[in-house]
């Protein structure tokens, strides 16, 4: 299936589909999805079952990546990879509770 960039009705975004990113990305392929990004600010590949070593390989090809400041969410195997939850186990927090609330961009600081 050929790679194809639908811009979203908003004004950024484009969904992509036709790539499988648990597979080496074609360079024809990665210069597309590098140029999209750039065109549309934001860039979205629904159904796509990453492991954590996966997503971190599929995000290092568009720069280095970064530990996030809150490294008591890191993945231990993977500190690449902030982990999400609203869960409280034991009476700790599994993960950043809030970090979807509002629009932002981490590592601005």
């Amino acid at each position: 299936m050929p790679l194809t960039i639908t811009p979203n009705a908003a004004p950024v975004g484009a969904e992509i589909s036709g790539v499988d990113l648990r597979e080496p990305i074609a360079p024809d392929d990665l210069a597309e999805l590098r140029s999209a990004l750039d065109r549309h600010g934001m860039i979205f590949l629904r159904d796509q079952p990453l492991s954590p070593a996966e997503f971190v390989r599929f995000s290092g090809l568009f720069g280095a990546l970064e530990a996030h400041v809150f490294d008591q969410f890191l993945l231990p195997d993977q500190p690449e990879v902030l982990v999400l939850s609203n869960i409280i186990e034991n009476g700790r927090q599994l993960g950043v509770a809030d970090a979807g609330q509002f629009w932002h961009v981490d590592g601005a600081f």
